[in-house]
């Protein structure tokens, strides 16, 4: 019965997941975004993080959207 999920592809490090994961959720529940949209955001986000600690694609290309639309 879910009609959506976000998953990574493959094993992934926490402390990047947990930030990707924050603005993710920012995005989706504070900002009302559709989810492939705030997951599309969050990994800009990351892509553009000044720092550069979490930029490289490792980090965030494992997550993908699968499933139907779903808006909260």
């Amino acid at each position: 019965g879910v009609p959506i999920v976000v998953a990574s592809q493959w094993n992934v490090e926490s402390a990047a997941t947990a930030q990707l994961m924050g603005s993710f959720h920012r995005y989706r529940h504070l900002e009302h975004e559709p989810t492939a949209s705030a997951l599309r955001r969050a990994q800009i986000d990351m892509i553009n993080d000044p720092s550069g600690r979490f930029s490289a694609p490792f980090y965030w290309a494992a997550f993908a959207v699968f499933g139907g639309h779903s808006l909260y």
